[in-house]
């Protein structure tokens, strides 16, 4: 049985998206009195992250880019191929 992607919702469009195409974010408490010392992180989508640059501080985490599957032939379809 195949396992379940893991979905995360947006802080920005409250949409649920695959938890590895998120970007992790830095957010002022409040943003009327902005402190360095008073952030929480949240996660943002993609679309999110280019429209909303003024609510975020600093981004933490790209999402990363999918694994490539390795692909092996078998000896026998190698051999078959051949002939």
């Amino acid at each position: 049985m195949p396992r379940a992607v893991r979905m995360t919702v947006c802080s920005g469009c409250i949409g649920d998206f695959p938890h590895k195409e998120m970007y992790l974010v830095s957010r002022y408490m409040d943003r009327g009195n902005p402190d360095p010392t008073n952030m929480y992180s949240t996660m943002y989508c993609a679309k999110c992250i280019k429209k909303d640059k003024e609510h975020y501080v600093d981004i933490i985490e790209k999402p990363k880019p999918p694994k490539k599957r390795k692909t092996t032939k078998k000896k026998n379809e190698k051999n078959s191929k051949k002939d």
